[in-house]
């Protein structure tokens, strides 16, 4: 299992990765100040997506990244 560190590292070289340094840095600015509902954008986020749907998206990123990484 990855500590909190790992994490917020990898989280941050996937953003910049995708990104780009100065996009990354507004995203983390926008969802560090924004007020917004969770369950909103959840929903806005899967809209229209059944749970196998879901499950299978998660199944399939997880095999792509997180079969990499021992899971205790």
């Amino acid at each position: 299992m990855k500590n909190e560190t790992q994490i917020r590292t990898q989280g941050m070289d996937t953003l910049i990765a995708g990104l780009g340094r100065a996009d990354a840095e507004r995203f983390i600015r926008q969802i560090v100040t924004d007020r917004s509902d969770y369950t909103k954008w959840r929903e806005y986020l899967f809209h229209g997506m059944t749970l196998e749907e879901i499950n299978s998206e998660a199944q399939a990123l997880w095999e792509k990244n997180g079969a990499k990484e021992k899971v205790s």
